[in-house]
C-alpha cells in the first residue's frame, strides 16, 4: 500500500467515525456557538501542539492509530458541529 493510498483511506475512516458520533450522539452537540468554538480550538491545539509531543514518545503504526485517529477524528467533529452551527445561524434559529 503507498503512503497516499494510506492517507486518503486514514482520512476517510476518521471522517466516518466522526460522521457517526455526530449521528450517533446528537446530544452532545452544542447549540451555543461560543462553546462548539472552544471544542474547535481544542481541536486544533490538540493537533498542534499535543500531536506533535505525543507522536515523539510513541512512534510508528501504534502511535498513529491510538494518538493521530482520535485527533483527527475530534477535529473533524467539532468541524461538523460548527457547520451545523453556522447553518443553523443562518437559518435564524440560533439564540445570540
Amino acid at each position: 500500500m503507498s503512503v497516499t493510498l494510506f492517507v486518503v483511506l486514514f482520512l476517510f475512516g476518521a471522517a466516518a467515525v466522526a460522521g457517526w458520533f455526530y449521528v450517533r450522539f446528537p446530544e452532545w452537540r452544542s447549540e451555543d456557538i461560543r462553546v462548539v468554538m472552544c471544542h474547535v480550538g481544542a481541536a486544533f491545539m490538540a493537533g498542534g501542539l499535543l500531536l506533535p509531543v505525543l507522536m515523539d514518545a510513541v512512534p510508528g503504526a501504534f502511535g498513529v492509530m491510538t494518538i493521530a485517529f482520535p485527533i483527527l477524528v475530534y477535529t473533524l467533529l467539532t468541524s461538523m458541529w460548527i457547520l451545523k452551527c453556522l447553518q443553523a445561524q443562518i437559518e435564524g434559529r440560533m439564540l445570540q
